[in-house]
């Protein structure tokens, strides 16, 4: 299965799952940048790009989801007085 942060509604819980994530990345670049011997300071600049677009996709993710909200409430009250019209 995958994760779906959409369906979490607690914005702390979704900043602290989205650093786990991070962390876990970091460790794994970091490992890898060990066997290619990469400078600290190119790896550093990896990963507060990385840090960036996370956020990025973040903001993104929950914009979607306001508009998508905002979208089914004006799809439902619009539908209301069709239906009781129709009674």
């Amino acid at each position: 299965t995958q994760f779906d942060p959409s369906k979490i509604d607690d914005e702390n819980l979704k900043i602290s799952i989205l650093r786990e994530i991070l962390e876990c990345q970091r460790l794994l670049l970091t490992i890898h940048a060990k066997k290619q011997n990469v400078q600290n300071q190119a790896l550093y600049d990896i990963f507060e790009e990385w840090k960036i677009l996370a956020i990025i996709v973040d903001r993104i993710c929950f914009v979607f989801y306001l508009v998508s909200m905002l979208a089914a409430s004006v799809i439902f009250f619009a539908r209301e007085p069709i239906m009781k019209r129709n009674k």
